[in-house]
């Protein structure tokens, strides 16, 4: 790879919606981005830099006045955001690698083999790089550009807009650079000396081997002082010939595929992008629906330490063969944000999920249920038929197309269940975007326990019904079940002897639209987590008044008191009411829409089996989620007990006109609301509790009225979003939510899974 000029032309074609012109941007500059990243972060943080880096410079493209400037650009996306992820680990975690390096030398280290021993080379190599150890996050951050500019990958001339600083303060902070790197390799080779000065032995007896200024200091002052260690230093190659002879590091297969995902995602050959929905920061939520790595679905389970999850994830999966283009993506009438509820396939489009010691399943809509579906050519037409054919640890596998069932109550019902150390999992298949079509009671309906569904689409029939239709909802009848059908469902399997109710279900990564009654609804059920998921637009016309994500009416399948219900890092909005609830009697009043609701966790409105007349007593944890613009409460807990609301971001939800309040926690106990930020409309409080005990507020940032217990620590001045109307809830700089949160409770990660940092932030996303 080396530093060459990008057509202008290029560039404008990318810009005007040009798939192929695209694909070369991303294509070609992948290698450079991943450089600059996993010089200094390790891999993990180094893919997720990458991905992040791709999919803002896409989202940013048509904004960019001067073509010619995008490798600059980019490379100061690409600067931003490692500086942003190295913030987020802390600067014992920040490093300057040469691993691997000694069997991958490039053609550049021929003339310094020469001159010396090549495992004198590599020895200094590895000196070099722990000596980056004195240095601060700025100047290992310099260095990994100056290795760039070395080899040949960027020009000199691109550091400066990269690291936003004028040309001359540019060289100055290079000259600074090389100024302490070459002291702290004069430090490391005086204390790794075979015959170490007795004096300097001395100086170091109470160091504990950690660099710190303080150390650097003392000890530059004895080895630049002292004849011994001086000899230390003799025959040491300069830093540039060092860094020249370091190879550029290769991306894995899995970040290519990721970027031609992003391509795939974003563009429309047919439509530029200039003026297209997906624009700023509402292109990330979009995008990374598709280049999620498989290691964050491990990092989301739920943390009460006798929960069983999902199962750990192999490295055994084959690959797949080819990534299908999608053909349908959900319709947006509002932005759905950035961070959380990425609302896709959670492995990248190279790897498929593990099967757990099971079979994988193939549905395609070009498939046929007498195949036997065990492999792509193969693949089942339905997915009912692929539900009478799993077993403990299949993974059943969703081709892009369309699947409906419009004769049956829902399009699958999942019945069979997975153990503990075999989930049955449903997933897209890499690459693919399925959208399953809820035209009855439910599009997913799951019964069973051990359960995984990840990354499909499912819509409902909200844009498709009559007029008659609505009109007769608003009349209460609920016989049509278009009116009333959830896009995914966990409930009891009545009918069954006994009734079985499910519990162990993740839902991850899905995007739930436009059902007419609840995106996610769990009910009868325990041990549920819900995350990163997308529910918007959904609850619009059942009279049983349905909202974006519902847990209610839970029970226990076992006497813990841990955590067992996770609802995390979703994105909610849109959601809303528009006729009566049943629930409201004689009333006839709008009362749902909310973007999370808990609620009736005492069970004491439920007739029936004794089983249910039990109050819950297991803990529901909501955090890190973003409710926005909905019909009702951000977030609503209504007769709920033992519910941990932590690190959430509340905005301008209690739309209709006939509710208020953004965060209500009514008739309820045992609450604990932390770090949250809630900004209402106009007229609605951001916050009240009422007729509950035990309810406890700490650390939030309440703009305007509301009515709680008294938090010491509350803030109500504006958060500063970064966009708010774009989606984009993150905080910008100033912001009073910035480092002021409570540690209690806190989640180890924010809503991009990003590790947060002491003091925390308040809200969804961590600075």
């Amino acid at each position: 790879m080396t530093a060459t000029v990008v057509p202008a032309d290029l560039v404008v074609a990318a810009q005007g919606g040009d798939r192929a012109a695209l694909d070369r941007l991303l294509g070609e500059h992948l290698p450079l981005v991943y450089n600059i990243a996993a010089r200094t972060l390790p891999p993990a943080d180094a893919d997720d830099v990458t991905q992040e880096t791709m999919i803002r410079a896409m989202a940013g493209l048509a904004g960019l006045r001067e073509p010619a400037s995008f490798r600059s650009w980019l490379v100061a996306i690409a600067v931003r955001e490692t500086r942003r992820r190295g913030s987020r680990l802390g600067a014992d975690r920040q490093h300057f690698t040469v691993a691997d390096t000694d069997e991958f030398l490039t053609d550049e280290a021929g003339a310094a083999e020469e001159a010396v021993h090549r495992l004198e080379v590599a020895r200094q190599r590895r000196t070099l790089a722990a000596s980056t150890g004195w240095l601060d996050t700025a100047d290992r951050e310099l260095l990994a550009l100056w290795w760039l500019v070395q080899v040949g990958a960027m020009q000199g001339s691109e550091l400066a807009p990269a690291l936003g600083t004028s040309p001359a303060h540019t060289r100055v902070r290079l000259q600074r650079l090389r100024s302490r790197l070459e002291t702290a390799r004069h430090i490391m080779e005086a204390i790794g000396a075979r015959q170490r000065c007795a004096v300097l032995g001395e100086v170091i007896r109470a160091w504990d081997g950690r660099p710190a200024p303080v150390w650097r200091k003392r000890l530059a002052r004895h080895v630049q002082d002292c004849r011994r260690c001086a000899g230390a230093r003799a025959g040491l190659l300069p830093a540039e010939r060092l860094l020249v002879s370091l190879p550029l590091l290769a991306p894995p297969p899995h970040l290519r595929d990721a970027a031609a995902a992003i391509e795939r995602a974003g563009v429309s050959a047919a439509a530029p992008l200039r003026g297209r929905l997906l624009k700023g920061a509402g292109v990330v939520a979009a995008v990374l629906a598709i280049v999620l790595g498989v290691g964050a679905f491990v990092l989301d389970r739920p943390p009460a330490p006798h929960v069983v999850t999902a199962p750990p994830v192999t490295t055994t999966a084959p690959s797949a063969s080819s990534a299908p283009t999608p053909t349908i993506a959900p319709p947006k009438a509002v932005p759905i944000g950035a961070g959380a509820g990425f609302g896709g396939p959670t492995w990248p489009a190279g790897r498929k999920p593990p099967t757990q010691g099971g079979r994988y399943l193939y549905v395609s809509d070009k498939g046929d249920d007498s195949n036997s579906g065990r492999s792509r050519a193969e693949a089942l037409r339905t997915l009912r038929r692929a539900a009478e054919l799993t077993a403990p640890g299949d993974t059943v596998l969703v081709d892009d197309g369309e699947y409906g069932d419009p004769r049956r109550s829902s399009v699958v019902t999942i019945e069979r269940s997975g153990t503990p150390k075999k989930w049955i999992t449903w997933a897209a298949y890499p690459g693919a975007r399925p959208v399953v079509r809820a035209s009855q009671w439910q599009g997913i309906w799951v019964h069973a326990s051990y359960i995984t569904v990840s990354g499909l689409t499912v819509t409902g029939k909200r844009t498709a019904l009559t007029q008659a239709q609505i009109a007769a909802a608003r009349r209460g009848d609920v016989s049509d079940p278009a009116v009333s059908n959830s896009c995914i469902a966990v409930t009891e399997l009545r009918n069954a002897d006994p009734p079985r109710r499910p519990h162990h279900v993740v839902l991850w990564g899905n995007t739930l639209t436009d059902c007419t009654l609840n995106g996610i609804s769990v009910q009868f059920a325990d041990y549920v987590t819900a995350a990163y998921n997308i529910t918007a637009r959904n609850g619009w016309y059942s009279p049983y008044g349905g909202s974006g994500i519902a847990f209610l009416n839970l029970w226990n399948s076992d006497t813990r008191t841990g955590y067992k219900m996770i609802i995390r890092g979703n994105v909610s909005s849109g959601n809303q009411n528009l006729v009566p609830c049943l629930c409201s009697g004689a009333a006839r009043r709008i009362t749902d829409g909310n973007g999370i609701i808990v609620e009736s966790l005492n069970n004491d409105d439920i007739r029936g089996a004794p089983l249910f007349q039990q109050p819950y007593t297991g803990r529901t944890l909501i955090e890190n989620n973003i409710a926005h613009h909905n019909g009702a409460r951000g977030i609503n807990v209504f007769k709920g007990a033992h519910v941990d609301i932590v690190n959430n971001t509340l905005y301008r939800n209690a739309a209709h006109p006939a509710i208020t309040i953004d965060l209500a926690v009514t008739r309820s106990r045992d609450v604990r609301v932390v770090n949250t930020v809630v900004v209402p409309g106009a007229g609605s409080p951001a916050a009240v509790v009422s007729g509950s005990t035990e309810v406890r507020f700490d650390h939030n940032l309440l703009v305007g009225e509301f009515d709680t217990p008294r938090d010491e620590a509350v803030l109500t001045s504006q958060p500063r979003f970064t966009d708010a109307g774009g989606g984009d809830f993150r905080l910008a700089a100033g912001s009073p939510g910035i480092d002021s949160g409570a540690a209690a409770l806190a989640p180890a990660v924010d809503a991009g899974r990003v590790p947060r940092r002491q003091p925390v932030d308040r809200g969804a996303w961590e600075r």
